[in-house]
C-alpha cells in the first residue's frame, strides 16, 4: 500500500498535519517499542524451538526459565 497515496491526501483523511506526520517519522523508537520488539523476537524463537508445537503456557515457562519476566 506504501506509495499508493500521497502523504498530503493521507494526512487530510486522517486529519493530521503534514508537519506533525514528518515529526513523528523522525522520532526514534520509544524504549517500550524496542522492548516489545525484543520480547516478540524471544517468543518467536521459543515457538521455533518447540517446532511450532508450543502453546502460550509453555512459551511463558520457557521465557521465564531464560530470565524474561
Amino acid at each position: 500500500m506504501k506509495g499508493e497515496h500521497s502523504i498530503k491526501l493521507l494526512c487530510r483523511v486522517l486529519q493530521v498535519s503534514r508537519s506533525g506526520y514528518y515529526r513523528w517519522r523522525r522520532q526514534p523508537c520509544s524504549r517500550r517499542k524496542r522492548q516489545d520488539a525484543d520480547l516478540a523476537a524471544q517468543i518467536a524463537a521459543a515457538y521455533r524451538k518447540g517446532r511450532g508445537n508450543y502453546g502460550a503456557p509453555r512459551i511463558v515457562r520457557e521465557l521465564r526459565e531464560q530470565g524474561t519476566p
